[in-house]
Parts: structure tokens; C-alpha cells; sequence
């Protein structure tokens, strides 16, 4: 049984594909819902350099966790920023500190030549996680088949 799920949500829309089947195991478990923001902070020197959209992720990401416990599910959020380290690295070790049943993560579905060159967050994740990942495919769902009468 599931009484904890973490989502690991970077915001984009691959991201956001993911959340429609976090909603279902929701419903469907009672469980939990810890939603988990990794940003990097880049740097000049010693001064940090804003990435562009970073406080607007910040906002989007708790009006989507608000909205969610207004729907009535048990949810909160976690926002991390590094300068070290990877993200799925973080997101492991948090479901590891929250005795995560569970590690939802949307696929970018870039591609082995781009995933070489940039690195695959849901690859790193498979490898470093302790818990099951479920991984949802960034590809749109088909448009289900009319049949004329």
C-alpha cells in the first residue's frame, strides 16, 4: 500500500504530463502527496545569477500544491535549489528521509544522443532511487477513436 508519493516536478510540460496519474494513484491509495522542485543556482563568481523563470517555478509550483490540497489531497511541497550534487540524487535521498513508497517523474523523452549530452534526470533517478519510480512518457496521450454509428 502507498501512504507516501513524491513527485518530482521541474515544471515543464513532460512534468506537468505526469500529474493527471498522480492524481489517479492518489485517489486510488489515500496516499500522501509530497511534490519536489530541484533548481540549480548558477553563479558568477560568488554572485548568484537569476535563471530565468526561477521565481515564477517557485510560484507556479505552490499554487499547483495549493490547488491540490484544495481538491482535498494531503500535499505539500519541497523547493531546493543546489549549487552540488544532482537532482536525482536529492530526490532520492528525500524519499529516502520521507519514507517514500514511491517516486512519480515525467520523461523529457530527449533522446540517447541529447540524454548523453545534457544527462537524463529519470535514468539518474532509476539508478540511485530505493524505492519503485514510475516514470511517465512525455508523449501525448492518442486522441481516443471515434467510431461513426
Amino acid at each position: 500500500m502507498l501512504k507516501r508519493i513524491i513527485w518530482s516536478s521541474d515544471g515543464s510540460p513532460s512534468a506537468d504530463h505526469a500529474l493527471p496519474v498522480v492524481r489517479d494513484l492518489l485517489v486510488s491509495t489515500g496516499a500522501s502527496l509530497t511534490v519536489a522542485c530541484v533548481h540549480k543556482e548558477w553563479h558568477i563568481g560568488h554572485r548568484p545569477v537569476l535563471v530565468d523563470g526561477h521565481e515564477t517555478l517557485d510560484g507556479r509550483m505552490r499554487s499547483l500544491v495549493d490547488g491540490l490540497t484544495g481538491d482535498g489531497f494531503d500535499a505539500d511541497l519541497v523547493l531546493t535549489t543546489i549549487d552540488a550534487g544532482t537532482p536525482a540524487q536529492l530526490i532520492a535521498d528525500l524519499a529516502e528521509r520521507l519514507d517514500a513508497d514511491m517516486i512519480v517523474a515525467g520523461s523529457h523523452g530527449r533522446g540517447a544522443v541529447a540524454g548523453l549530452l545534457v544527462g537524463s534526470f529519470t535514468g539518474a533517478l532509476l539508478k540511485v532511487a530505493t524505492c519503485p519510480v514510475l516514470i511517465v512518457p512525455w508523449r501525448p496521450h492518442p486522441a481516443p477513436e471515434v467510431v461513426p454509428n
